[in-house]
């Protein structure tokens, strides 16, 4: 399964050029309804695919800027000067997370919001490989991955 996300703007051919300069997105489609704006706009990220288009009056309604995208990256510190020497908001600086997670937050030229960081593997997944970042039966949330008292038995519910 593969997720995308979905962003409207007010200037989505602004956010074309944004996207490629400040991230390196590369364009894939670009449809223009009936008035020149455009309808529907997908650009790829790796393997990885993001679709937009002008905001407009339809069942989903105006969304511009109210979009949050989390990604992952090989290298924040980079994409990180990559953003800001493109404009891009500083929401987070470039923070060591004691998760493991090395990432930042910005926002985009109409307010979206975009996490970026290292991959790291989720909750499960270091319960199950007992992940180098991490020793066995201790997590970042203490008792997390001890398989005494089970998966997740001290996470507030």
């Amino acid at each position: 399964m593969k997720l995308y996300p979905l962003l409207r703007y007010k200037d989505a051919r602004a956010a074309e050029r944004w996207l490629q300069e400040a991230f390196g997105f590369v364009p894939v489609a670009l449809h223009q309804d009936e008035s020149g704006n455009v309808a529907h706009a997908e650009m790829r990220w790796g393997s990885d695919l993001i679709m937009f288009g002008s905001a407009r009056e339809d069942r989903y309604r105006d969304r511009v800027g109210q979009g949050w995208v989390y990604a992952t990256c090989e290298d924040p510190d980079a994409l990180y000067a990559r953003a800001k020497a493109a404009g891009a908001e500083v929401t987070m600086e470039l923070t060591d997370q004691d998760y493991g997670s090395r990432e930042f937050a910005v926002r985009d030229l109409e307010g979206n919001n975009c996490s970026l960081g290292t991959e790291v593997l989720t909750w499960a997944q270091r319960a199950l490989t007992a992940s180098p970042h991490h020793a066995p039966g201790r997590s970042w949330r203490e008792g997390f991955l001890c398989p005494a008292r089970g998966l997740g038995s001290d996470v507030a519910r």
